[in-house]
């Protein structure tokens, strides 16, 4: 729809005018994207804002967009959907290839307004972002040809983005290496996650089986459980390894999500992994390693089924899936409708919901290729810590249906001696709290519903 400078609400007015002359203003042709979106047509410039246009509009009606709006009410929340709608018509195809971005350019730029700008830019095609307060230089690469030497010509092409929101626009950083000796490039890698470094040591016996193969091994282990001690353990156990610290957020699929972040800016590719994490229920976490890796021919045996075809996980416990244990999937919508919408651009597939409880697995590494480096990002930025909201946990525990996103945020602002998430509860207090239900929770199931949209089989072993 295009409108008039005129026609705009005093704040969009204000925020042009710091960058544009009022003749220029008044002679674009303003166009309005999904109802989040300005162009400036003539300029190649765009707007975007994390709130709704439709109240910052005079005497004009916002068009519906039905195919850019999220289905499920629950989840058209101002800090997720700011970077889920799409936003222009140009082609976007789900399922171009995974290509590796130049990171250095990107990693200042905050996950919520990278993703925003993926939406629309091809970002192998940037070399550079800049920004000014609210205002983004996007420097893309033009390739054109010289029709005299009839060969290709690359120069520097500049358009202008802005976001309209009242954040932190840059990012710290995600990790931090502390010992590097991957050695020679494998085709398997092991991801073991460290959350308890005295867990970690139960698990010495099993992880002693990959002494000797052809493997690579990324260890991420969170601060609080990082000292020279620990580092020497490690290091003695594995020679050729990698360590890296993360902060203590997302339990292990927020360190998971780490270690792949760091396969992704090394530009590694694996055919298979294996995740193992410092679960601490002793009985449980025994059982899946005894069947995943209690000795060299259990993995061998473990390797030889994940190359097969239509094999994309194996766990050592239960396959749980929407048709034999719906309950293990009831209360995750909020979240899972948010993650497939997000990542696929699609309605939720109930006959993808199958997933690996506990998240001990082999899997093809091709499983994760719709996490790269932007996904990642934004999905972990999401995560919960001892001091965040997790809108579907309180929502349960409280006994809050009725209250939307903006509801939740009151009435946990009003409530200052209520828990955020069942990570702040059990922080806080000696009881286990309601240990499910969280982003993380939704996340756990989510790496199952990856590989079953690729056709994967998740199998037993």
């Amino acid at each position: 729809m295009s409108i008039h400078f005129d026609q705009l609400h005093s704040e969009i007015k204000n925020l042009l005018s710091k960058y544009y002359t009022l003749n220029i203003l008044k002679n674009e042709n303003i166009i309005i994207k999904n109802n989040k979106m300005l162009s400036l047509e003539n300029k190649k410039e765009f707007i975007y804002f994390p709130e709704s246009l439709e109240d910052k509009i005079y005497d004009l009606p916002i068009e519906d967009n039905q195919e850019n709006e999220l289905s499920n009410e629950m989840i058209i929340d101002s800090d997720y959907n700011q970077s889920f709608q799409k936003l222009s018509n140009k082609d976007y195809s789900e399922n171009k290839k995974r290509i590796h971005y130049n990171t250095t350019n990107f990693q200042h730029i905050h996950s919520n307004i990278l993703k925003s700008l993926s939406f629309y830019y091809d970002m192998n095609n940037i070399e550079i972002i800049k920004h000014n307060n609210h205002k983004f230089e996007i420097i893309t690469k033009n390739n054109t040809i010289n029709k005299n030497e009839n060969k290709n010509q690359v120069s520097n092409y500049s358009e202008f983005f802005y976001n309209y929101e009242e954040s932190n626009l840059t990012v710290a950083e995600y990790y931090e290496v502390l010992y590097e000796n991957m050695g020679e490039k494998q085709d398997f890698a092991l991801f073991l996650q460290i959350g308890n470094f005295q867990t970690f040591r139960k698990m010495e016996d099993y992880l002693a089986n990959f002494i000797q193969m052809d493997i690579n091994i990324f260890i991420v282990i969170v601060k609080e459980e990082v000292n020279e001690k620990n580092i020497t353990i490690m290091k003695d156990l594995f020679p050729s390894c990698t360590i890296i610290k993360a902060l203590n957020k997302g339990m292990d699929v927020g360190l998971f999500l780490i270690n792949l972040l760091y396969i992704r800016h090394k530009k590694l590719e694996y055919k298979h992994i294996l995740k193992l994490h410092t679960k601490t229920d002793d009985r449980f976490r025994n059982n899946i390693l005894t069947n995943l890796c209690k000795n060299k021919q259990q993995i061998e045996k473990c390797l030889s089924i994940i190359q097969k075809k239509d094999i994309g996980m194996i766990t050592g416990n239960n396959v749980f899936n929407f048709t034999n244990k719906k309950d293990f999937f009831n209360n995750h919508f909020y979240y899972l409708t948010y993650l497939v919408s997000y990542t696929y651009q699609k309605d939720l597939n109930y006959s993808f919901l199958e997933f690996a409880p506990g998240t001990f697995f082999y899997s093809k590494f091709k499983v994760f290729d719709k996490l790269d480096e932007i996904n990642i990002r934004f999905i972990y930025d999401k995560l919960n810590n001892n001091d965040s909201l997790d809108i579907n946990w309180y929502r349960i525990f409280y006994n809050l249906p009725k209250l939307n996103q903006n509801e939740i945020k009151e009435h946990f602002y009003h409530h200052p001696n209520n828990y955020g998430n069942n990570l702040s509860m059990q922080c806080k207090t000696n009881c286990s709290g309601m240990r499910d239900f969280m982003l993380e929770h939704a996340l756990e199931r989510f790496f199952g519903y990856l590989a079953k949209y690729q056709n994967y089989q998740i199998i037993k072993i």
